[in-house]
């Protein structure tokens, strides 16, 4: 009489095991910034009106800028105005992106863009400007992150930012609160317990105006 089968060698269920999604595995994050790169370049073939520096024209385009000595480096725009004046629009690709002083990837986003903003050998305060470039924008990002941006670009200086800030209702309290993660960040970068005004080379108005000269698209 034959032995019965064994049974574990006939288990066909489906695995329970768990896998990686394609967007993990394909690259995803590496495919969008190559869409943001070929979306510049054509800016560049027709000499378009750019993002953000919407008084110029683009006439260059490059990537992996840090052997030219920037810290934000997935791109960098370059725009002429009428003018003939130059200004730059440097720029981080994110796949996704967390507003958060405990947020590694966003820790070194911030790192670069102050690194650039107090280098005057790359970036000049009048004329050029950062930007994220956000694949997966959430309405919480682009509405409080970017309000919190917009609040700075209305604010004549850094008292009436902060009087802005406090005024009950003017902003939400996730704008606020993304505020105070970017000036925890600062704090971090330059060591300080509290944060006290021309102390270890920041100056009153410099997060203020970083804030200023950061855009999200």
């Amino acid at each position: 009489m034959p032995e019965p089968a064994d049974s574990t060698s006939m288990d066909t269920s489906p695995t329970s095991e768990l896998v990686s999604s394609p967007a993990s595995t394909g690259g995803a994050g590496n495919v969008f910034e190559q869409a943001v790169g070929a979306y510049l370049l054509s800016q560049l073939l027709v000499g378009a009106t750019p993002p953000v520096l919407i008084d110029c024209s683009v006439v260059e385009i490059s990537f992996q800028n840090e052997y030219r000595g920037w810290n934000t480096d997935d791109f960098l725009l370059i725009g002429q105005s009428t003018t003939g004046t130059k200004r730059k629009l440097a720029g981080q690709v994110k796949r996704s992106f967390t507003v958060s002083s405990v947020d590694a990837e966003f820790k070194d986003a911030i790192l670069d863009f102050w690194n650039d903003f107090r280098n005057p050998a790359v970036f000049s305060v009048e004329y050029d400007r950062f930007a994220f470039v956000v694949q997966l924008g959430s309405n919480t990002l682009l509405r409080h992150f970017g309000g919190l941006l917009d609040c700075a670009r209305a604010s004549s200086d850094m008292d009436d930012f902060e009087r802005r800030l406090s005024t009950p209702g003017l902003l939400s309290s996730t704008a606020i609160r993304y505020c105070d993660e970017i000036v925890t960040i600062l704090l971090q970068i330059i060591s300080l317990d509290s944060y006290s005004p021309g102390e270890s080379g920041m100056d009153d108005d410099q997060p203020f105006s970083k804030l200023r000269e950061s855009r999200i698209c």
